[in-house]
């Protein structure tokens, strides 16, 4: 299971509700198609509270690597991954 979204890129929009994975299991990605706006309603409706590294400047958070802060240069990371 895992909570990638369409939105996020390029390779995440070519993403299927279900992948085949290694070691004869399936990938299931249940908010793949969700927005912004959605995950936000989702996060207030039941109130589940914010990540604490939201308020230090990150917009996503996975694996170590994947990890990143806003960037001044991308436009679009105001649509935080978080949210």
């Amino acid at each position: 299971m895992n909570g990638i979204r369409t939105d996020q890129n390029a390779t995440m929009s070519a993403m299927n509700l279900e992948q085949i994975a290694p070691h004869n299991t399936i990938k299931f990605h249940p908010i793949l198609n969700w927005g912004r706006i959605k995950i936000f309603n989702y996060l207030k409706w039941f109130n589940i509270p914010r990540h604490p590294l939201e308020e230090r400047g990150y917009v996503s958070l996975a694996y170590e690597h994947c990890k990143r802060k806003k960037s001044k240069k991308c436009k679009y990371e105001k649509s935080v991954d978080l949210a």
